[in-house]
């Protein structure tokens, strides 16, 4: 878990430098579109995440409320 979270990280802060730079280079120095192009990008970012974290949440009911009904236990997923 925490690999994917360090490489997430270090996508998201590549990607909205990238947007970032070449707002301002493509602007002729203009710092506020391109502060407002990146802070769009970690919208989008913020986003994605939401939308991930809800659907992981939902599979991870469903897979819980299936494996009871079942007879089986439900696997503990919390991290000690």
């Amino acid at each position: 878990m925490l690999f994917r979270s360090r490489i997430g990280s270090s996508a998201g802060i590549a990607i909205t430098g990238s947007v970032f730079y070449s707002q301002v280079a493509s602007s002729h120095g203009d710092f506020a579109s391109a502060f407002r192009a990146g802070v769009i990008v970690i919208g989008a970012f913020v986003a994605a995440a939401l939308l991930l974290a809800l659907a992981d949440a939902a599979t991870g009911a469903r897979r819980e409320r299936d494996e009871t009904s079942a007879g089986r236990p439900a696997a503990d997923t919390s991290s000690t």
